[in-house]
């Protein structure tokens, strides 16, 4: 069973672009990587930057980036237009980073660029996988994420939607 990163946190990143990861997702992710095997470095993390639509960097553990390279590969057969889209978002748009010893990662220069990422960050834990964002932009999408529902009367507790 997948363990889940949860919560959000805020963090700052040095001009170099090292910021470190929030202790729980760091545990987490070591955690998951030992499920892969002792051939790879348990400290590696998974970041797709992805493509123009995407607007914040979606980080996975070994795990779960194997487990979508392999449902690509089931779903859709090499040369495919579905296949050649999920390739270049999730491998082509995406890269191994470490986490040195102090519980930092750096990030390069043009994925920090490409999701508009400054000297805050703001860490978020949504179960499989955690997000990092620009607070500005989270702060935004939280907003339209919470109006999603509003006018809804039904959905005054969120545990409906899975009923």
């Amino acid at each position: 069973m997948l363990t889940i990163f949860r919560g959000e946190s805020t963090h700052k990143m040095d001009q170099k672009g090292r910021v470190s990861i929030p202790a729980d997702y760091r545990r987490t992710i070591v955690e998951e990587n030992a499920k892969v095997g002792k051939e790879l470095d348990h400290h590696t993390l998974i970041i797709v930057f992805g493509d123009n639509r995407q607007n914040h960097l979606e980080c996975y553990p070994l795990t779960l980036s194997q487990e979508i390279h392999e449902n690509i590969k089931a779903r859709y057969p090499r040369g495919s237009k579905e296949r050649e889209f999920l390739d270049n978002f999730y491998e082509t748009k995406s890269i191994a980073v470490q986490i040195d010893p102090n519980g930092r990662m750096l990030l390069p220069q043009n994925v920090r660029s490409k999701a508009r990422l400054g000297s805050t960050v703001c860490f978020a834990g949504k179960g499989e996988s955690f997000q990092i964002w620009d607070p500005e932009l989270y702060a935004a999408k939280q907003k339209e994420l919470e109006e999603m529902f509003r006018e809804e009367e039904l959905i005054s507790n969120p545990l409906v939607l899975l009923e």
